[in-house]
């Protein structure tokens, strides 16, 4: 996990201005990009909205994991028998659960709508977020599932939190890039953290 790593890069350029800014979209993180507001930006699809003045990354592809509580029923019944980091399962083991989902970019969207049709059934949503932090934290609360990153939770919700594999679509993966205007060497040591942070 990336954030894991991240003390000993900050340590290595101890004397460069390192900050990490959160924006909502990546529209917003294009724009601070060639404003000069930032030097480097690391999100989900980029290439859904390319920009002749930047230059782009591809990092990693992965497909969303179903984020649940672990106190749900349905752990150690699918745990049992695995011995998978992240066990796979059928998504309709879920379909009296309330999920945490959602997306402004209309493929992510469009690509979960056809999920949860394979599944037979149209989900009941507890919360429609584009912040996936906010959707791993109600999981971990047991308020709901949600569809998130292993690398997203925090250190004090991974033991509220199991991760099952429910996606069995190789084109739904989402691309993870890193966006840059102007190339330099924290920002090729920056992809390169990323890139051996599997």
């Amino acid at each position: 996990m990336y954030r894991k790593k991240l003390p000993s890069f900050y340590a290595r350029f101890a004397n460069a201005d390192i900050k990490i800014i959160h924006a909502q979209t990546d529209i917003e993180l294009l724009q601070m990009l060639k404003d000069g507001v930032v030097d480097a930006a690391y999100a989900v699809h980029f290439e859904s909205v390319k920009d002749s003045e930047l230059e782009y990354e591809l990092v990693a592809k992965h497909a969303p994991l179903l984020a649940v509580p672990s106190t749900h029923i349905a752990v150690s019944k699918i745990t049992a028998n695995s011995s998978e980091k992240y066990p796979k399962c059928d998504l309709s083991e879920f379909r009296d659960d309330k999920f945490a989902i959602g997306s402004d970019n209309i493929r992510l969207r469009t690509g979960f709508e056809q999920i949860f049709a394979k599944a037979g059934f149209k989900p009941k949503l507890a919360c429609a977020t584009t912040d996936i932090n906010l959707a791993m934290s109600m999981a971990g609360s047991g308020i709901c599932v949600a569809f998130g990153f292993s690398e997203c939770v925090s250190d004090e919700q991974k033991d509220f939190i199991s991760f099952f594999d429910v996606i069995d679509d190789e084109n739904f993966k989402l691309s993870f890039s890193v966006v840059y205007k102007k190339s330099s060497k924290i920002i090729k040591e920056f992809i390169k953290l990323l890139k051996n942070s599997e």
